[in-house]
C-alpha cells in the first residue's frame, strides 16, 4: 500500500485554506487507493477537518494521538513502558540520558511536559546542565537561547540576534502567516537593526546559521518550528508595556493561543489572583489560555479554595468549605422522551424537590487534599458499614459483577485488538500500559481472570484517589478523580463533623431538578432541557470528548456552560456520584433508592471530559458499583436548606 503522511494540517496559510484542500480533495480523486494521514493540533482538529459544509474528511476514522508513554518508577525499571526513557536514551546514552530523567521526573510538571514529543526534543537539546526551566514557557526560551541556537550567534550581537527573532515572530503573527518573504523580513531586520554597524545580510545569516531562520528559497522564509514563531512572538508581547491588556484580546483569536499561553507564563507580574480569574472566566477567550491561567492559578493559591483551620478531635485540622448555591423547590422532571434516550430515562416522572443547597463546583483536590491531611481514611466512623469492608481489602464479588468479568474476558478472547480500541476511544485516558495489561490477561483462563479483578476491586487497601498522583488530574483546582462512591460519603460525613454542617450527596432528583429548572431571568419556564443551556448542544460550554482536551480542567472555566443559578461543570468534566441508587423510574424517594446501607449501584450524572453529547445530557444516568473508580467520576455536594 501506498501511504502518504501530512503532518501540521493546522500550519497550511490561511489564505491557502482553499487550495490545500481542493488539491488535497483533488489527490483523494485520482488516487483512491491510497491511505493518507493528516495530523494536526488537537485543539485545531474540528476547525479544519469538520468544518461544514464540506467537511474535508467526512467519514474517515479518527485517532488521537496520545502523549508518550512513562510508566516506570525509575530508570532501570523493566516492568513498565517509557516512551521518554527510550528517546533520552536513543540520543544522549546511558549516563547523560538518565541524569535529564531523574531530573524531569523530580518535578511532576517537567514529567508531564517530557511526554510530548516536541517539548522532549527541546529538553534533549537544552542539554541537562543547569537550572531546568520550570514551565512550558521558560522551557522555549531555554532551547532558543541555548548552545544549539543562539548561543552559536557571536556574543557581541547576540541581543540583537534575539530581538530580531522576537520582532519576526510578531510580525509573521500578525500577519497570520507561517512564511515571510525578502522584502518584509528585511523591513523587519532593519527596524531592530536601527545605525548598528552589522549588515541586514549578516544578521540574517547569523540566524540561518544557527537554524532558526529557514531560506525556502524563492525569496521565502520561516521560522525553525510553529512553535519557535509562536514563542518569538510571546517573548515580544512580554516586553510590551501593555501586555497585560493586549494578552486577553490577543487570546480571542486561536491563532494567538500559544504566544498567549508561553507569555503568560514568562510574564510573572501576570500571575495575580484578580487577573488570572479574569481570564479563566472570559467565555470569549482561547479555551487553552484560560487553562493555562486556572493552572497557574492553583500554583500562586485560587481564591476559591482557601483552607482554614479549625479544631477537630482535639488537634488542628485544615478544611475548605464549598461555595453553596440556594436551589429553590419545585417539581422536577425526570427523564423523557429524547432521541438519544436510554431505557433508564423512561418513563418521565415528575417529583416534588424540596429547597436545597447544592456546591458550585465538584470537590476540588484541594479540597479533599484536607480530607487526607486529617487521617479521613483512618477513622471508620466516617464510613458506611460497606463503606468500612473496602477500606479493610474484604468483600466478595456478587453475581451480577462476575457475569459482567466473564463477558468481559470472553469479548477479549474473540476480538482482542477491537476491544482495545473501543476502550481507547470510550475512555481516552487509559495508558499502553492498561493496555498491555489486558493483553496479557485475555491469555489467561476465565477463572483466574476473574479472581484477578475480583482481587482488584475487592481487596485493594489504598488511602487515596487512585489518580491522585497522575499529572493529568492532580492540579489543586481540577475537580477530584478516581474516588469511588464510599469515599465520596466519607468525605461528606467528615466535613458535616468538622463544619457542623450536614453535607451529603445529592440525590439523582435533586441533582437532575438544579440542571434543568427554568431560567426566571430568560423567561424560560421549562424543566426537560437536554443541556444546562439549552437543547442544543454547543461543545465550547463544557469539557467533553469534543473539546479534545483529554482530562479534566479546572472546575468554573467554562461561565457559558453554567446554569441560570451559577452552578459550574454540571455538565462534563466528571461524573459525580449521587447519593441514589440505580432503579428504574418511577421515581420514589420513600422507597429506599436514596439508603446510605442498601446495596447495589449508585447513579452517577452529568458525564465526562470523555464522553460525548449524549452522555452529558441532564436526563443521562449511569450506574455503577459503590467500590468501583475510574478517571473520569468526582462528586458534589449538597445539603438541606433550614
Amino acid at each position: 500500500d501506498f501511504v502518504v503522511l501530512l503532518d501540521g494540517l493546522n500550519e497550511l496559510p490561511k489564505a491557502h485554506d482553499d487550495d490545500g484542500e481542493v488539491s488535497l480533495r483533488n489527490y483523494l480523486r485520482d488516487f483512491p487507493a491510497h491511505t493518507v494521514h493528516l495530523t494536526c493540533r488537537t485543539a485545531d482538529f474540528d476547525e479544519a477537518l469538520q468544518a461544514p459544509p464540506n467537511p474535508l474528511m467526512a467519514g474517515a476514522p479518527i485517532w488521537s494521538v496520545q502523549r508518550l508513554s512513562d510508566e516506570i518508577r525509575y530508570w532501570d525499571d523493566d516492568n513498565g513502558q517509557s516512551d521518554v526513557r527510550d528517546y533520552l536514551r536513543r540520543h544522549l546514552g546511558n549516563q547523560a540520558g538518565k541524569q535529564l530523567y531523574e531530573r524531569l521526573r523530580s518535578d511532576a510538571r517537567l514529567r508531564d511536559l517530557a511526554r510530548l514529543p516536541l517539548f522532549l526534543w527541546m529538553f534533549k537539546e537544552s542539554g541537562a546542565q543547569g537550572d531546568l526551566p520550570r514551565n512550558r514557557g521558560e522551557l522555549v526560551r531555554s532551547f532558543v537561547q541555548s548552545r544549539r541556537m543562539l548561543k552559536r550567534v557571536p556574543r557581541g550581537i547576540r541581543p540583537r540576534a534575539e530581538k530580531s527573532l522576537s520582532a519576526l515572530g510578531w510580525a509573521m503573527q500578525e500577519a497570520e502567516v507561517l512564511e515571510i518573504d525578502g522584502d518584509s523580513l528585511d523591513a523587519t531586520l532593519k527596524a531592530v537593526r536601527g545605525e548598528r554597524s552589522y549588515t541586514l545580510d549578516e544578521m540574517q545569516a547569523h540566524l540561518q546559521a544557527c537554524g532558526l531562520l529557514i531560506d525556502l528559497g524563492n525569496e521565502r522564509y520561516r521560522l525553525l518550528h510553529q512553535f519557535v514563531q509562536e514563542y518569538a512572538a510571546a517573548d515580544a508581547l512580554t516586553v510590551r508595556a501593555d501586555c497585560a491588556a493586549q494578552l486577553p484580546r490577543l487570546a480571542h483569536n486561536a491563532w494567538w493561543r500559544e504566544s498567549c499561553i508561553l507569555a503568560l507564563w514568562l510574564r510573572p507580574d501576570l500571575h495575580r489572583a484578580d487577573y488570572l480569574q479574569t481570564l479563566m472566566t472570559d467565555p470569549a477567550v482561547d479555551l487553552r489560555v484560560r487553562i493555562a491561567a486556572a493552572d497557574i492559578l492553583a500554583d500562586v493559591g485560587d481564591p476559591r479554595f482557601v483552607a482554614r483551620t479549625v479544631l477537630w478531635q482535639g488537634r488542628s485540622v485544615r478544611v475548605i468549605e464549598p461555595d453553596m448555591v440556594a436551589i429553590p423547590g419545585g417539581l422536577a422532571t425526570l427523564g423523557g422522551p429524547d432521541p438519544d434516550a436510554s431505557d433508564d430515562e423512561l418513563p418521565q416522572c415528575r417529583v416534588a424537590v424540596a429547597a436545597f443547597g447544592l456546591a458550585r463546583y465538584p470537590v476540588t483536590n484541594a479540597e479533599y487534599r484536607c480530607f487526607m491531611e486529617a487521617g479521613g481514611y483512618d477513622d471508620e466512623s466516617l464510613w458506611t458499614e460497606a463503606g468500612r469492608s473496602w477500606l479493610r481489602g474484604e468483600g466478595k464479588l456478587d453475581a451480577e459483577s462476575e457475569r459482567q468479568y466473564r463477558q468481559v474476558h470472553q469479548a477479549l478472547r474473540q476480538d482482542l485488538e477491537g476491544v482495545l480500541a473501543n476502550l481507547k476511544e470510550v475512555n481516552p485516558g487509559t495508558t499502553d500500559q492498561e493496555m498491555d495489561t489486558l493483553r496479557t490477561l485475555a491469555t489467561w483462563d476465565e477463572d483466574r481472570f476473574v479472581q484477578f479483578y475480583a482481587g482488584n476491586v475487592l481487596g485493594e487497601q489504598r488511602r487515596e484517589p487512585y489518580y491522585w498522583d497522575d499529572s493529568r488530574f492532580n492540579r489543586a483546582n481540577q475537580p477530584v478523580v478516581g474516588i469511588n462512591w464510599y469515599e465520596a460519603v466519607a468525605y461528606a460525613n467528615w466535613l458535616s463533623r468538622v463544619t457542623g454542617n450536614a453535607y451529603r450527596l445529592p440525590p439523582e432528583a435533586e441533582w437532575e431538578w438544579a440542571a434543568r429548572r427554568f431560567d426566571p431571568d430568560r423567561q424560560d419556564t421549562s424543566t426537560d432541557r437536554r443541556y444546562v443551556w439549552g437543547n442544543t448542544w454547543d461543545a465550547d460550554r463544557c469539557n467533553s470528548a469534543l473539546s479534545r482536551v483529554a482530562q479534566t480542567t479546572p472546575v468554573g472555566i467554562y461561565p457559558q456552560g453554567a446554569t441560570p443559578d451559577g452552578l459550574h461543570d454540571l455538565n462534563g468534566n466528571v461524573y459525580e456520584w449521587t447519593a441514589s441508587l440505580y432503579r428504574p423510574y418511577g421515581y420514589d424517594a420513600a422507597d429506599g433508592r436514596e439508603a446510605v446501607d442498601s446495596d447495589g449501584l449508585r447513579v452517577l450524572r452529568g458525564g465526562s471530559w470523555y464522553t460525548g453529547p449524549t452522555q452529558v445530557r441532564c436526563a443521562y444516568r449511569y450506574g455503577l458499583y459503590p467500590r468501583y473508580w475510574f478517571n473520569g467520576n468526582g462528586f458534589r455536594l449538597a445539603w438541606t436548606s433550614l
